[in-house]
């Protein structure tokens, strides 16, 4: 047990103003501390009134410091071994690229056991399509002078894909926000053979959307073909085209093909 000395003897013994010091004065009740101050159940004057002593505070606190130590210590070390463990399994991730390879060479071997060359559709520009006369604006009846282009893959003509091209005129007829087609027939070649289509469609003047369908045939080696397909493309309202279409055709075999088409409104 430490011996002190009351705090105000301290007082009269020093020659300058005292510093008083925490903890260091014996008491009974608070009348035993310096004006203020507080007696804690240690026999010790203290200038604050916390719960418990700060000596033990300062204990118990260092002692969640170690808990969180413990704990910062066991969640760092789950936490990085679940993160290897990722790590791991991106590395197991990494060992599927040989995978992607083989997927590669199927791709190549398609395209090299095939031998074909790849036919793209060709952008159809649609002005040389119109018609001398100016269009009014807007979405209107009148006649449309086509163009298309693409591409068709069926065993009829072997494992590679022709070229199928052509054009037609239709008729857009009626009044309101739909304007039906009234007249169609697509004369068109596919690979060497002769294509007979025919269209069927309307113009929707809320949307400024023209969509239709196909149905048409070609013959080959005597057996005749029957397609089966849409068609589709937006109005320019100024110009009364129909620009950047696509189209695509189907048989019930795997036979399929698709392009790109354009009108110009004649008059």
């Amino acid at each position: 047990m430490k011996t002190t000395l009351p705090w105000f003897l301290t007082f009269l013994i020093g020659c300058s103003a005292p510093t008083l010091q925490e903890g260091f004065y014996e008491c009974q009740a608070a009348t035993d501390c310096p004006q203020d101050w507080s007696c804690h159940p240690d026999g010790f004057c203290y200038s604050e009134q916390p719960l418990t002593v700060p000596g033990e505070d300062a204990g118990t606190d260092s002692g969640i410091g170690e808990d969180a130590g413990t704990d910062s210590g066991a969640d760092a070390g789950v936490d990085s071994g679940v993160d290897a463990n990722i790590e791991q399994d991106a590395g197991a991730d990494a060992n599927i690229e040989p995978d992607s390879g083989v997927d590669a060479g199927t791709d190549v071997d398609a395209g090299t056991d095939a031998g074909c060359t790849p036919i793209e559709p060709q952008v159809i520009d649609p002005a040389p399509l119109r018609g001398t006369a100016p269009h009014p604006g807007g979405c209107v009846p009148g006649t449309y002078r086509v163009a298309f282009d693409g591409s068709y893959t069926s065993p009829a003509f072997g494992a590679c894909p022709v070229h199928i091209s052509g054009g037609m005129d239709f008729t857009l007829a009626g009044t309101g926000e739909v304007i039906a087609i009234t007249a169609s027939s697509v004369t068109a070649s596919i690979g060497n053979q002769s294509l007979l289509l025919t269209v069927t469609g309307a113009l929707d003047c809320a949307t400024n959307q023209f969509e239709g369908t196909l149905n048409g045939s070609y013959e080959i080696n005597g057996t005749s073909h029957d397609l089966l397909g849409s068609i589709a493309a937006p109005l320019d309202i100024v110009t009364g085209d129909l620009t950047n279409g696509s189209w695509s055709l189907r048989e019930a075999s795997s036979a399929s093909g698709s392009g790109s088409w354009a009108a110009g409104w004649t008059l």
